[in-house]
């Protein structure tokens, strides 16, 4: 497999991870499916893509020109990384135990629901601490690619926010129960087998060193 295949494959796996986590848009998702059906999915994920796109590109500026800096800390970043990994998949594995009933926050109309996706987006500080440090590997990939490549890699991460929004404003209340309890120990599963997977790559690099 090429490096751009493992590349797509690393920032899907990441990806979902973040996209498939409980959180705000994933109810809101539900309750506008309510109303406006597989249209609810597909405007909360537009919403969320017109804050998260910039801020992406924004941090993939930053992180190529503080390439120095950003090798300087690479340990604590890589320690971050494993940290918040665990805190996620601890809050999935929770959630998972205790799925909430997405029955608040009705969004009844296209705007409404466009609007929720945007600011549900960028007002969760829960989705800024994901991009800076479960989300960094993508980040480091989109700063060493060029514009169409670029492209192509968001594409990679973003489907999954389009795909699993719209899944759950069709299905609505049946992926709010046991299906969906289900969902969220995956979810935690992949969480911790990325953390493990981090520690190794770190204690492989440490081991280098030492010989």
């Amino acid at each position: 497999m090429s490096g751009r295949g493992r590349a797509v494959i690393d920032i899907m796996a990441v990806s979902a991870s973040g996209a498939l986590s409980p959180g705000p848009l994933s109810f809101t998702a539900v309750a506008a499916g309510a109303y406006l059906g597989v249209l609810g999915g597909l405007l909360v994920a537009t919403g969320h893509l017109l804050f998260e796109l910039p801020f992406t590109l924004l941090l993939a500026h930053g992180f190529r020109r503080l390439g120095e800096a950003v090798s300087r800390y690479r340990l604590g970043l890589d320690l971050a990384f494993i940290a918040s990994a665990l805190f996620f998949a601890y809050e999935s594995f929770k959630a998972g135990m205790n799925p909430v009933n997405p029955t608040a926050g009705i969004v009844s109309s296209s705007i409404s629901a466009l609007l929720a996706g945007f600011l549900l987006t960028g007002l969760n500080a829960y989705f800024i601490a994901w991009w800076l440090t479960v989300g960094v590997p993508v980040v480091k990939v989109l700063s060493e690619a060029g514009a169409l490549h670029r492209l192509g890699y968001y594409t990679a991460h973003v489907w999954i926010d389009y795909a699993w929004l719209t899944l759950l404003s069709t299905a609505g209340f049946l992926l709010s129960t046991r299906f969906y309890s289900y969902m969220l120990d995956t979810i935690g599963i992949l969480l911790v087998a990325l953390a493990a997977r981090h520690l190794y790559m770190i204690f492989n690099q440490f081991t280098r060193k030492q010989g």
